[in-house]
């Protein structure tokens, strides 16, 4: 049984939620200290009032320790933003839908590193370089930018629809240590990349819709998330078969891995028009809100041990909800 403690409207729509922290882990410490924080990123589609018809923003947000939610800090962007990481507690890297990844630290500036002319979807960053992907049809791209020159160090054609061999949109990204990547898409494929010579290692065509969400968990396995309503775990020696396979909600925009507090993983499943899902190691679901998605629910964070925040983006809102 959940229960909703407050919600925001903003001006924009919000696309993802992720909490202000260094490490997503549910420690004793961390519950005790509030407020809490969280950064949303928003999309705006307007035409009719701005040269750039993509507006957006990344909004500071505070949940206090009864879970009144409130804005705190509002800082317009370039263009839209889908999806953010952070590079550290306070600074993060956005996918705008201008062709630019832009670098923001929280309390002082921020940058905006020209990629390509399309709206990129996602972001990848690990050791000074980001792994990013673009939605545009015609291109089908996965790029490589050096964040420590601000260049972009290679791209290539990452995905082509079987029936049409036209290039299709690269909805989601993931860098591994090694030079090793992956990238998901609307031709129901998840590609494993040396992104150093850009050479196709291997792929899994096991999706019964495009890829949407994708995560290295451990050198050898891939956490992934599909319009076709499945979370998948899968292992790259063997991409025939599924490691886990378990039926969500509705598609699965995202999943955030969080540290219970016996350092077990939580997975928080982002099931767009199915709501949430909250599961345990086990992927065994121990909480959701399949309502919660009649609005679209593209982000969602876990606050504290029970607590968490998620956007709803027809609606414009930004809810906190106790588990």
């Amino acid at each position: 049984m959940s229960l909703l403690s407050s919600h925001i409207r903003l001006d924009q729509r919000p696309a993802f939620a992720r909490r202000l922290a260094s490490a997503l882990d549910l420690s004793e410490d961390f519950d005790i200290v509030a407020p809490h924080s969280a950064v949303v990123s928003t999309y705006q589609l307007d035409s009719e009032h701005h040269s750039e018809p993509r507006q957006g923003s990344l909004c500071l947000v505070e949940v206090d320790e009864n879970g009144n939610i409130s804005l705190k800090k509002s800082i317009p962007k370039s263009a839209g933003v889908f999806r953010f990481e952070y590079l550290s507690s306070s600074r993060l890297i956005s996918a705008l839908t201008n062709g630019s990844l832009s670098i923001d630290d929280l309390n002082a500036k921020s940058d905006d590193i020209p990629v390509c002319d399309n709206m990129l979807l996602d972001v990848s960053p690990l050791d000074g370089i980001t792994f990013t992907s673009d939605n545009k049809a015609r291109d089908g791209n996965a790029y490589v930018v050096d964040l420590n020159s601000e260049t972009l160090v290679s791209s290539w054609l990452a995905h082509q629809l079987a029936y049409s061999n036209d290039p299709c949109e690269v909805w989601t990204c993931s860098l591994r240590k090694g030079n090793v990547g992956c990238t998901g898409a609307e031709d129901e494929t998840l590609k494993i990349w040396d992104t150093r010579s850009r050479t196709l290692v291997s792929q899994c065509k096991l999706f019964e819709a495009g890829v949407t969400f994708s995560q290295w968990i451990n050198e050898n396995q891939i956490l992934t998330g599909s319009y076709d309503e499945h979370i998948r775990v899968l292992d790259t020696r063997n991409l025939k078969q599924e490691v886990h396979k378990i039926k969500a909600n509705g598609g699965v925009w995202n999943i955030e891995i969080n540290l219970d507090k016996g350092g077990n993983p939580l997975y928080l499943v982002s099931c767009m028009y199915g709501g949430w899902m909250l599961m345990n190691s086990n992927y065994d679901i121990l909480k959701q809100n399949e309502e919660a998605g009649k609005q679209l629910l593209y982000g969602a964070t876990i606050i504290n041990s029970n607590k968490l925040l998620y956007t709803t983006f027809n609606d414009f809102t930004v809810s906190v909800e106790t588990f």
